[in-house]
C-alpha cells in the first residue's frame, strides 16, 4: 500500500502547452491577408488614376503630376519632422516668409523673391485687380518725393510698353500682342533725372 502511494506521488504532473505554432500561423495568415488587401487597393487606385489621366488634357496631366509630387514632398517632410523631432512648419529656403531684410542687398533679394511669387500668380483672374489695389495701398504710406518717383517711373514704363505694343502689331498683324517689358539695371533709378517734374496726381 505504501509502494502504491509512493508511485502515485512520484508520477509527474502533466501540463498542457499552448498551441504557439498554431497562433503564429494564424497571425501570419492575417498579415498576408492585410498585405494582399492593401496591394489590391493600391492597384485599384492606380487603375483609376490611369483611367482619369487618359481623359485629361496635357495641361491637366501636368497639373495632376505636380499635385502628386507636392503630396509626396509633404509626406516626406512630415516623416522627416517625426524622425528628427521637429515641430511646426519650416519656411522654404529663400522664401518671403523667413525674410527680414535690413541692408540694401537683402532688400534686393527680398524684392526678387517677392516678384517671383507674384509672377507665379499672374495667370489668376483677380491678379490685375489685386496688383492695382496693392500698389495703391503701398503708395499711400510713401513720402511725397518717393511717390513722385514712383509716378514718373510708372508713366515711363507705360510709354515704353505702348511703343512695344505698337511695334509688335505693326504690319497689319491681327490680335492683341502680349508684350513683356524688361528694364536694364539702373534704368529705373535714373528715371527721376530723365523725366524730372510733371504732374503725378493722377497716379493714385
Amino acid at each position: 500500500e505504501s509502494w502504491e502511494d509512493e508511485e502515485t506521488e512520484s508520477k509527474p504532473v502533466e501540463t498542457k502547452t499552448a498551441p504557439t505554432a498554431t497562433k503564429k500561423k494564424s497571425s501570419k495568415r492575417l498579415e498576408e491577408k492585410i498585405a494582399e488587401k492593401e496591394k489590391k487597393t493600391k492597384q485599384e487606385a492606380e487603375a483609376r488614376r490611369i483611367l482619369q489621366e487618359a481623359n485629361m488634357t496635357p495641361e491637366e496631366r501636368i497639373a495632376e503630376k505636380l499635385r502628386r509630387q507636392k503630396l509626396v514632398e509633404e509626406s516626406d517632410f512630415e516623416m522627416a519632422k517625426e524622425t528628427f523631432g521637429i515641430t511646426g512648419t519650416l519656411p522654404a529656403e529663400g522664401s518671403i516668409d523667413q525674410a527680414n531684410p535690413s541692408s540694401k542687398e537683402e532688400f534686393v533679394e527680398f524684392k526678387n523673391n517677392l516678384l517671383k511669387k507674384l509672377q507665379s500668380l499672374s495667370s489668376k483672374a483677380p491678379y490685375n485687380d489685386f496688383i492695382e489695389d496693392l500698389i495703391k495701398d503701398i503708395c499711400i504710406g510713401l513720402e511725397v518725393d518717393v511717390l513722385k518717383k514712383v509716378s514718373l517711373t510708372s508713366k515711363s514704363l507705360h510709354e515704353e510698353k505702348l511703343k512695344m505694343v505698337k511695334a509688335a502689331t505693326k504690319g497689319g498683324k491681327k490680335g492683341k500682342a502680349k508684350v513683356t517689358l524688361k528694364m536694364d539695371k539702373g534704368v529705373v533709378d535714373n528715371f527721376d533725372d530723365d523725366f524730372g517734374g510733371g504732374d503725378y496726381d493722377d497716379f493714385m
